[in-house]
């Protein structure tokens, strides 16, 4: 008996401060900023119709984000500024048209690559290139002599010198074949005359080098130069 009377009381008590619940509710409005400083987003979107930059950084090192950083960026309409690094994964991909100006990180020849136009006739064509900037696209280089220039599509250019005859070992070693192999004589002029040089064993790893002067062999100086992949 007790306990439906108390059940009673709570339900007409309820009842009651229903309206007053109803009267106090107060409606408010919560503003944030995008993006915020952490969060995953499947896109992001510049809608500065004035300038159409996109700005990511303290430009300006104050320890804020303000419309200063945007004047120091010095970014131009429709530009991107980033303050620190970025980092470029790689992309597997075939390189078709949709693709065009897509950049990947190529782990194979340690290289950037950007998807573009390599053939326009007869028909177009498209693939990843290597992209070179400042480094005109070398991967591996040894300025010295001899040496050799390798580039991030394969091609490498060696070169050095010797006395002849003498078999000469690449520096580093062709990957799969040798394109040519040429070089040229350093001696006095009295003996241009029936001088000639011969390459011969040309392997991924070197070559043999001779020279004869008028029927008379006759140890020169040689430059020569190799190309191949």
């Amino acid at each position: 008996m007790h306990i439906k009377k108390f059940l009673i009381a709570v339900l007409l008590l309820s009842g009651l401060m229903s309206p007053v619940y109803a009267e106090n509710e107060k409606k408010f409005t919560l503003t944030t900023y995008y993006p915020a400083p952490y969060g995953d987003y499947k896109q992001l979107q510049s809608n500065d119709l004035v300038s159409g930059k996109v700005i990511i950084g303290d430009f300006n090192a104050d320890g804020r984000f303000t419309q200063a950083d945007v004047t120091t960026a010095n970014v131009p309409s429709g530009g991107l500024a980033i303050q620190s690094s970025i980092k470029i994964g790689a992309d597997n991909a075939t390189c078709t048209e949709t693709k065009q100006g897509t950049m990947r990180y190529n782990s194979a020849t340690n290289g950037i690559e950007a998807c573009l136009k390599t053939r326009t006739s007869p028909s177009v064509t498209w693939g990843w290139q290597p992209i070179g900037g400042a480094s005109s696209g070398v991967k591996e280089a040894t300025l010295a002599s001899p040496g050799y220039i390798e580039f991030s599509n394969g091609l490498m250019i060696q070169w050095g010198t010797c006395i002849t005859p003498r078999t000469v070992i690449f520096p580093k070693a062709f990957t799969t074949q040798v394109f040519a192999v040429t070089g040229s004589q350093n001696m006095p002029k009295v003996h241009w005359y029936g001088n000639e040089i011969f390459f011969n064993n040309v392997t991924r790893t070197g070559f043999i080098v001779e020279h004869n002067h008028v029927g008379k062999d006759k140890n020169v100086q040689v430059y020569w130069i190799a190309i191949g992949k």
